[in-house]
């Protein structure tokens, strides 16, 4: 009966005591309240590190972005400016070496080719079909001195002037600017005429030169 006693008193005094032990037998002080309300603190805390991260990743997508577009633009200023130049082909320094430029009003001297650049093209090059029929067509002999007078009449815009081979590097010309090519025909062939910088009717100026081979 004392023991009994004994039993009854110390349950009465007593409050239940819930134990939890970990893995390694020893007690683990965290109350099934604590468990309960960490749980969704740390779901928060997950979400939260895994928005930061997507953040980061579409911040470095805007930048690369943002500078593709900015390069874009400089490079079609570039084009717009004559500074970067286009060329059907490599040609040969040598020739472009060889090629007298100077300035000029745009009035046709005696024994000239004048070339208009325009928006229609290279003498209304547009109008005749180019770049499928290149215009104009200038001819000569293997030997001549070949004399253009190349004049742009576009009052928005620059326009550029080369020819294939034996003047590569060409010439660009701000609105109403006018210049005189001059060089020698040495080589036989055809070669293509064209604008050198890009401009909204690049692709339709292209023109043709024709050096016949002295007999």
């Amino acid at each position: 009966m004392g023991k009994a006693l004994l039993q009854q008193t110390l349950t009465e005094d007593q409050e239940p005591i819930n134990k939890v032990y970990d893995a390694t037998g020893r007690e683990d002080d965290t109350s099934p309240e604590t468990v309960s309300l960490s749980l969704p603190v740390r779901i928060f805390e997950t979400e939260n590190n895994r928005y930061q991260r997507l953040e980061r990743v579409m911040s470095k997508r805007r930048n690369v972005l943002l500078v593709a577009v900015t390069l874009g633009l400089i490079v079609l200023v570039l084009f717009f400016t004559g500074v970067i130049t286009t060329s059907p082909s490599t040609g040969s320094q040598n020739y472009s070496r060889a090629v007298k430029v100077s300035s000029s009003p745009c009035a046709r001297p005696p024994g000239f080719v004048l070339i208009i650049a325009s928006l229609s093209g290279f003498n209304d090059s547009v109008d005749h079909g180019a770049p499928l029929n290149p215009w104009p067509v200038i001819h000569v002999q293997q030997g001549a001195i070949v004399r253009i007078l190349v004049c742009n009449e576009d009052e928005t815009q620059a326009h550029g002037f080369a020819i294939q081979t034996y003047f590569d590097r060409g010439v660009a010309l701000a609105p109403g600017d006018a210049v005189r090519i001059e060089f020698t025909a040495t080589l036989p062939g055809s070669f293509t005429i064209y604008c050198n910088i890009f401009c909204t009717v690049h692709a339709f100026m292209v023109g043709r030169l024709v050096v016949s081979p002295s007999s």
